[in-house]
C-alpha cells in the first residue's frame, strides 16, 4: 500500500533551507540488462509496494529506442496507472547495451504518487517531474541495489511554478493565446489525442499547456517530451522535435493531431 503520511524531509539542498515536510513514495527503475534470469529491457529494480499488475503496466509504458543519439537526450513523461496512482519518469541515454551491437542503453527512471500525493501539486505533473529533477530523484545506476526503496518527497513543488489559470471552456478561447494553442487545448479538453513539433524547451512548453486545463484534464492527460511514437503507449499529448513524412503519416491514421511550431506563453 503507497503510504501518503507526512513526516519531517531532511533538506538536500543546502543547510540555508528549512526542514521540509515528506511523503513517503516508491519508485522503479527500467533499462537494458543481462544480469539475472532474463536478458533485456526490463524493470530492474521496483519498491516493494509495486505490486505484479503494477510492475506490468509500468513496463508497458517504458520505451527501449530513443528519437535522439546525443548525450543530452532525455524525456520527460507522465500516465496515470490504474485509478489511484500517477507515474512520473524521465528517459535518457546511457552507454553501450551489454549485447555489443553498438545501441546506446535507454534508461527510465520512474517515481509513482498517489492522487492525494499529487493533489498537492495541483495536479500539475511537470511540478512533480521538476521538484523530482531539482532533487536529483530521476537518475540511477546500474549498481543499485535490485530492490527500490521508497524515497522521501516533498509536499509541495520546489521551484517556482506558474499561476493556476483558468481553464478554457470548450466554446470560450483565451483572446492572448495563439490560435493554434486555443486548438489543442481544446482538443485535449474533449480526450483527443495530439502531437506537438516544436523547437522549444518541450518540458517549459508542456507546463503552460497544462496550466490551461483544470484538475481532471491534467490528471487525464498523460504525455511524453520525447519518447518514439508507440501504439502501446499511447499518450494523450506527444511532443517532437521533428517528424519525417513517415511518421507524420503514422500519427495521423492513428487519429492525432498534428501542431507544428506550435508557441506557448
Amino acid at each position: 500500500m503507497l503510504s501518503s503520511k507526512v513526516e519531517p524531509l531532511p533538506t538536500r539542498l543546502g543547510s540555508h533551507l528549512p526542514e521540509l515536510q515528506r511523503y513517503r513514495i516508491p519508485t522503479a527503475s527500467y533499462t537494458s540488462t543481462n544480469r539475472g534470469e532474463i536478458s533485456g529491457y526490463q524493470l530492474i529494480t521496483q519498491s516493494p509496494s509495486i505490486d505484479l499488475k503494477m510492475k506490468q503496466e509500468l513496463t508497458r509504458w517504458c520505451a527501449s529506442s530513443s528519437t535522439g543519439n546525443e548525450q543530452s537526450w532525455q524525456s520527460f513523461n507522465y500516465h496515470p496507472l490504474g485509478e489511484k496512482y500517477y507515474v512520473f519518469s524521465r528517459t535518457f541515454l546511457g552507454p553501450a547495451e551489454y549485447s555489443g551491437r553498438g545501441n546506446r542503453q535507454i534508461s527510465t527512471k520512474i517515481i509513482l504518487l498517489t492522487e492525494k500525493q499529487f493533489a498537492s501539486f495541483d495536479f500539475l505533473p511537470t511540478d512533480v517531474l521538476l521538484t523530482a529533477l531539482t532533487l536529483g530523484l530521476l537518475k540511477f545506476s546500474l549498481t543499485s541495489p535490485h530492490e527500490d526503496n521508497e524515497i522521501d518527497f516533498p509536499t509541495f513543488p520546489l521551484h517556482a511554478s506558474l499561476p493556476k489559470a483558468s481553464p478554457l471552456s470548450r466554446d470560450a478561447k483565451d483572446e492572448g493565446a495563439p490560435e493554434t494553442t486555443n486548438q489543442l487545448v481544446h482538443a485535449l479538453t474533449n480526450q483527443q489525442r495530439c502531437a506537438v513539433v516544436s523547437s522549444q524547451n518541450p518540458l517549459e512548453q508542456t507546463k503552460q499547456i497544462f496550466a490551461q486545463l483544470d484538475d481532471e484534464q491534467r490528471r487525464r492527460t498523460s504525455f511524453t517530451t520525447g519518447l518514439p511514437y508507440s501504439r502501446r503507449r499511447p499518450f494523450c499529448l506527444q511532443l517532437f522535435k521533428q517528424l519525417t513524412l513517415l511518421e507524420r503519416r503514422r500519427l495521423k491514421s492513428q487519429s492525432i493531431h498534428l501542431y507544428d511550431n506550435l508557441s506557448v506563453g
